[in-house]
């Protein structure tokens, strides 16, 4: 959310982009999204949820090491269209997978992850915030890239986990 959210600010100050076209970005960021999420439950069945949450994850952090390059407004809207693509189903699928993975445990794992969800949406927005505030745009959005690794990491880690689980059951 806090690239959604704070896009625009960093369009303007690291492009120039006028305020509207700002704004679009945001627009064009969720259109990509839901797009997204049509497909991201197929997806995700086709190639496994473990592996679907770690290449959506490593394709964000790519993307986000991608994004401070950009100094073109055809550049940054090809990134954010792509980003909203591949962060569509993260969260979703993240969820299904988790509850298909701690089987017995199908009524606290939503609630956790979705109470995780809520600390982190008010933790990051206020650290990107007072970035912008301190730091250059591209700092921030260096900083970003910086928490999709910790995405990678943890998704990784759990690809691990469920691929264990797969040998051992076979």
């Amino acid at each position: 959310m806090s690239l959604a959210n704070f896009m625009p600010a960093i369009l303007i100050e690291k492009i120039g982009m006028n305020e509207a076209g700002a704004a679009l970005s945001v627009t064009c960021f969720w259109v990509a999204m839901s797009f997204g999420r049509i497909f991201a439950g197929v997806i995700a069945e086709k190639i496994h949820y473990h592996v679907y949450v770690l290449y959506s994850c490593a394709a964000t952090l790519l993307l986000l090491l991608l994004f401070p390059f950009t100094s073109h407004v055809w550049s940054a809207f090809a990134v954010i269209l792509l980003l909203g693509l591949f962060m569509s189903g993260i969260f979703s699928i993240a969820l299904v997978f988790a509850s298909k993975m701690l089987q017995g445990r199908e009524e606290s794992t939503p609630s956790i992850l979705i109470a995780s969800g809520g600390v982190g949406g008010a933790l990051l927005p206020l650290i990107m915030g007072w970035s912008l505030d301190h730091l250059k745009v591209n700092q921030t959005a260096w900083l970003l890239a910086l928490f999709s690794v910790g995405m990678v990491i943890l998704s990784f880690v759990v690809f691990q986990i469920q691929r264990k689980q797969r040998l051992q059951n076979h």
